[in-house]
Formats: structure tokens, C-alpha cells, sequence
């Protein structure tokens, strides 16, 4: 009988890597979708106020406007940009926690383990990660928990992702995120598994 050598761990790790990317591009695309739609309901909306049709709003008693169509609509598509950023912060979160749980299990490691064990044992089972793997963690950090710690590491890290032009207090709101971030991510845990 011939030995079929299959990982099917590795195989099944690579297809949740896959399963979230698709699900990610839908998510997405759905939400650009909507976004798209509101910008042209405020052009659509604006066109017809500038040919003479009604505005849409409300005024008070001296005539001055308090709000309009086009300023109600911008809310909700601003609304919509700040879910996908939080979906891609989500999705990253996501992928690097996968890769934490599957790490762990191909190399039977325990579960107070960190990211420096898990990253040790891969070397020693021959493995290397990839050479975005902590920034990928100073990511994931500064994401969960907001601190200047991971923040200064991932500043350190990749620096791309941190707004610097605005202070916020809270380190969350400094990262921007683009999709292209996101899948360099699900690049970046798929090539840190054993093969």
C-alpha cells in the first residue's frame, strides 16, 4: 500500500485562510456597493436643489439651515467607510488569531505559549516565517488593547499603517487599513506554517 502524504492540517488551515479572504471581498465589496450608492444619491440630490427642486432638510425659524439631504447622506456613506475599516481591523485580528491556534496545535504547544514561543518552536520543527510576522503581531496588539507599547512597535514595524499626521488617544484610531493590507496579512500567516 502507498503512503499518501497529506497534511491535512496544513490543508485545512490553508482553506480557513481562503474561506476568510472570500468572505472578507464579499463583505466588502457590499459595503463599497452601499457607499457608491449614497455618493450618487448626494450628486442626484444636489443636481436636482442646483435645477430648482425642493431641498430636502430642516431650517429654523431665521432661515438658517440646521440640515440637509446631501449632509445626511454623507453621514451614512462616512458611516459606511468607518465599517469597513472596522472590518478590515477585524479581519486581521481574525487571521492572526488563526494562525495562533493552528501554530499551537502543529507544534503541540501549550496554550499560555506567546508569539515568541510559537514562532521558536516553528524553528526548531524547520520552519521559518515569514519576515512580517511581528509587525503582523504589533498589528494585532495595538489593535486589541490601544496601547503606545504596540503602537511604538508597529510604528517601528510598519509604519505605513500608522496615521501620524493626528494625534488620537487611543491607538486603534491611528492604523488605516486598506484590503491590500489585509490580504498582505492572510499572505503573511499562510507562508508562517509548517510545510
Amino acid at each position: 500500500m502507498a503512503v499518501i502524504n497529506f497534511d491535512f492540517a496544513g490543508w485545512q488551515y490553508e482553506q480557513a485562510i481562503e474561506t476568510l479572504r472570500i468572505g472578507f471581498v464579499e463583505a466588502i465589496s457590499t459595503l463599497e456597493r452601499q457607499i457608491a450608492g449614497k455618493r450618487d444619491e448626494i450628486m442626484h440630490y444636489e443636481e436636482s436643489v442646483k435645477n430648482g427642486g425642493d431641498p430636502i432638510g430642516e431650517w429654523d425659524e431665521d432661515g438658517a439651515m440646521l440640515w440637509d439631504q446631501s449632509q445626511l447622506l454623507e453621514f451614512e456613506a462616512t458611516t459606511l467607510e468607518s465599517a469597513c475599516m472596522s472590518l478590515r481591523k477585524a479581519m486581521v485580528i481574525q487571521l492572526y488569531h488563526l494562525w495562533e491556534r493552528a501554530v499551537r496545535v502543529a507544534v503541540k504547544g501549550k496554550s499560555s505559549d506567546d508569539h515568541k514561543a510559537l514562532v521558536a518552536k516553528l524553528a526548531e520543527a524547520g520552519c521559518i516565517v515569514h519576515s512580517q510576522l511581528d509587525a503582523v503581531q504589533h498589528l494585532v496588539n495595538t489593535l486589541k488593547h490601544g496601547s503606545g507599547r504596540s503602537g511604538n512597535k508597529l510604528l517601528s514595524s510598519w509604519p505605513e499603517l500608522v496615521i501620524t499626521t493626528i494625534r488620537f488617544s487611543d491607538w486603534y484610531e491611528r492604523i488605516a487599513l486598506s484590503d491590500d493590507h489585509v490580504g498582505k496579512v492572510a499572505e503573511i500567516v499562510a507562508a508562517s506554517y509548517p510545510r
